[in-house]
């Protein structure tokens, strides 16, 4: 297969949202000493608009990944690659749209992450997508880095199965358990009244209210 052995498990668990043809590339460019141990920019300076002002402006910015949090790919010769939603991912959009500014960050391409949310998302509960890239390339792997966004950071929570995108401002990160699939998943649904609550609180620093949930964060994610 294209990933052998152990080191092949370890490649994936390192990029789990990446696609076949990615990760050959990729993989292909490391043994070429292509990628350099210096980290590589976003695209952009400033990765989202300024918060406008006014009433419908939520305070408070929660970004998701998409891949083994709120949903899971599979490819099957009889199908191709088909796309299952995480249990609860609609109530769980519909809901936290109403207290976050809501924000899909993916080591995607555009063109996948763009396809993929259309389905997800027919309501446009997401409010902007931040594709691949966006994100720094650090040692080879896709890092989420929050300071890019434009936001406030003590008003910034990133929800993320893959710790490696949250590793630069893990004090902002909820770490999801990652979802293969599971129909009796309940992980997105019980962090609704938890995220609910974060953002009805008193606390104008969301680093202060993680570190305050972590336990039952814990217990749920």
């Amino acid at each position: 297969g294209p990933y052998p052995g152990e080191d092949g498990q370890k490649d994936r668990e390192n990029h789990p949202d990446e696609g076949f043809l990615d990760g050959f590339i990729r993989r292909s460019r490391e043994r070429c000493g292509a990628i350099q141990s210096a980290a590589t920019s976003p695209i952009l300076d400033k990765l989202l608009p300024d918060p406008t002002q006014g009433p419908n402006q939520p305070r408070l910015t929660l970004v998701i990944n998409l891949d083994y949090t709120l949903i899971h790919s599979a490819w099957t010769k009889e199908h191709g690659w088909r796309i299952a939603k995480r249990p609860g991912v609609d109530q769980f959009l519909s809901k936290l749209s109403q207290h976050y500014e809501l924000v899909i960050f993916t080591t995607q391409t555009s063109s996948n992450a763009e396809r993929i949310l259309e389905k997800l998302d027919p309501q446009h509960q997401v409010r902007y997508l931040l594709d691949r890239d966006s994100t720094r390339l650090v040692n080879g792997k896709y890092v989420k880095d929050l300071s890019y966004l434009n936001r406030d950071l003590s008003n910034v929570i990133i929800m993320d199965s893959n710790p490696e995108s949250h590793s630069l401002q893990p004090e902002n990160a909820i770490a999801m358990e990652p979802w293969e699939g599971d129909p009796n998943d309940t992980r997105l649904m019980a962090m609704i009244p938890i995220l609910e609550a974060m953002a009805t609180s008193d606390e104008s620093d969301v680093r202060v209210l993680l570190a305050k949930y972590q336990g039952r964060i814990t217990s749920q994610a």
